[in-house]
C-alpha cells in the first residue's frame, strides 16, 4: 500500500514523522495479517 501525506511546510512533515513512521509499520503488520489469515489479494486502494 502507498501512503500519502499532504503537508503544507516540510517542517510539518518532520514534527509529525515518528508518528508516521509508526503508522506505516503498523499498516504493514496489517497487511500482512490479511495476507496470511484471510488470503488477500488484492490491495485496498486506501484506509482512512
Amino acid at each position: 500500500m502507498k501512503q500519502i501525506y499532504a503537508f503544507e511546510r516540510i517542517e510539518e512533515y518532520e514534527k509529525h514523522q515518528n508518528i508516521i513512521q509508526q503508522f506505516t509499520k503498523r499498516l504493514k503488520e496489517y497487511q500482512q495479517i490479511l495476507e496470511n489469515e484471510y488470503d488477500l489479494t488484492d490491495l485496498p486502494k486506501g484506509v482512512l
